[in-house]
């Protein structure tokens, strides 16, 4: 979440199987999932936002609930990527990771039409601001290990293992 300055940001706690976390809307679109306390981004950007009555984050709500029941294998939700070019590339590219499916980083960056900058891509999808909804967890080293998550390896772990994709923690 970087870059623009939002004018209106409302927020909402929510609970999931993996512990409670703040959606953070614009009057337009979703712009964060923030796990736990966040970056010192995120804490400013939630400190500023109000609770309110926002039907981008009903509808968020909704659909992530959706998502842990097994009833959504993906979202439609309006979605606004702050960030560099390459960043946004990249969030981009793993809207286009099917459920239930895993890439690598190399895979990763050719989808962001940057083959050979995988570790950028790397470093672009653990700054992905809308985790879970952008599902940068689908994405795995080449190997087939975990490698990193902003909510840790357990939730990565947990979060494939729902959509079917079956991985251990280690």
């Amino acid at each position: 979440m970087k870059n623009r300055v939002l004018e209106n940001l409302f927020k909402k706690r929510i609970s999931s199987p993996l512990g409670s976390f703040t959606l953070l809307a614009s009057s337009k679109s979703l712009v964060g999932l923030v796990w736990g306390a966040g970056s010192v981004r995120e804490k400013q950007l939630v400190a500023r936002a109000i609770n309110a009555k926002s039907p981008i984050l009903e509808l968020a709500t909704i659909q992530l609930s959706e998502y842990f029941l097994g009833k959504r294998t993906s979202f439609n939700l309006p979605l606004d990527f702050q960030g560099t070019r390459f960043q946004v590339s990249v969030w981009k590219a793993l809207l286009r990771i099917p459920f239930g499916k895993t890439w690598s980083y190399s895979e990763l960056a050719k989808a962001a039409k940057s083959p050979r900058a995988f570790r950028a891509a790397g470093s672009a999808n653990s700054q992905n601001p809308l985790s879970i909804i952008v599902p940068c967890h689908r994405v795995i080293s080449k190997s087939g290990g975990l490698a990193g998550y902003a909510a840790g390896k357990s939730a990565k772990a947990f979060l494939l293992n729902h959509e079917g994709v079956k991985v251990k923690c280690a």
